[in-house]
């Protein structure tokens, strides 16, 4: 009788643990759309600190440039909606948009100052684990290029192009030095079965990007068999949690959100390791084959 109910109370806590420990962490980097916007101003240092000291494992941000050829940290091709001035970024000088304030989500004035890459890119050095997608919007590839590797930042930053009609880029960038990660948007390409097997493997670019909208319905197996690290992104805040389950179940490696801290107990935690890249995101080798660094 004794060694039946030391059987019974063994099998229970078995069970009972199996319950507690729940569906097993998502093998996902979680990537914070222009910082963490729920408690900063869009592509703000304080964006990026917020998506950091949260966790997250990395962030996407924009890239455009001032008339006297400052890369500068914004979405838009003008400064009316994110900050406190007016008129096309392009036609400003660095001074004019150096002290211009950012504005929060509801309009309102913040104690943000538009910033510059170098900046975010001096910051980025003293946080260990956490990555950078730039998203070059209007920018001279090489330049940025150039920047991230004077940083000494190339594991930890990968420069995004944002549709194939841009691809030329990417070959700009891979020409000027091979250490650089590289990022293409397929868009609609992804449904054509074929096609991101050859922007891996044709134009050598590391990692491929797919919007929700055009998400496979065979799943990322063909870009990822090819050697790309695939990245998406999920619109919105709403049902979040599945979403970032069904990009799993296709194969994605990281995911872009606007409210990743929501996400963060679903997935594999960050490493703050110097070594570790947060972003998953490994640079090909002359053979075209993954060098894990």
């Amino acid at each position: 009788m004794r060694r039946i109910i030391t059987f019974t109370v063994f099998f229970c806590l078995i069970v009972a643990n199996a319950f507690c420990e729940g569906p097993a962490l998502l093998p996902v980097s979680l990537i914070a759309h222009r910082g963490l916007t729920t408690e900063a101003p869009e592509n703000s240092i304080a964006a990026l600190e917020a998506a950091w000291k949260a966790g997250i494992h990395g962030s996407e941000i924009d890239v455009r440039t001032s008339s006297d050829g400052v890369p500068v940290l914004l979405h838009d091709a003008n400064l009316d909606r994110t900050t406190q001035g007016a008129g096309n970024v392009d036609e400003k000088t660095w001074d004019q948009l150096e002290n211009m304030r950012l504005v929060d989500s509801q309009g309102q004035a913040s104690d943000q100052t538009l910033p510059s890459l170098e900046q975010a890119l001096e910051w980025l050095e003293k946080r260990p684990g956490f990555s950078l997608a730039l998203d070059m919007k209007q920018v001279d590839p090489v330049a940025v290029g150039r920047m991230v590797l004077e940083h000494g930042l190339a594991d930890r930053v990968t420069l995004s192009v944002g549709g194939t009609d841009q691809a030329g880029m990417v070959r700009a960038i891979e020409d000027f030095d091979p250490r650089l990660k590289t990022c293409l948007s397929l868009g609609w390409w992804w449904r054509i079965e074929g096609m991101p097997a050859f922007a891996a493997k044709g134009l050598g670019v590391d990692a491929l990007f797919a919007p929700e909208y055009y998400f496979p319905a065979r799943g990322f197996s063909e870009a990822l068999e090819a050697g790309a690290h695939v990245a998406v992104f999920l619109r919105g805040k709403d049902n979040l949690a599945e979403r970032l389950r069904n990009a799993a179940a296709l194969g994605a490696q990281a995911v872009s959100s606007d409210d990743p801290r929501q996400l963060i107990p679903l997935v594999v935690p960050r490493k703050n390791s110097g070594q570790e890249q947060s972003d998953g995101i490994a640079k090909k080798d002359s053979h075209g084959s993954e060098s894990w660094e």
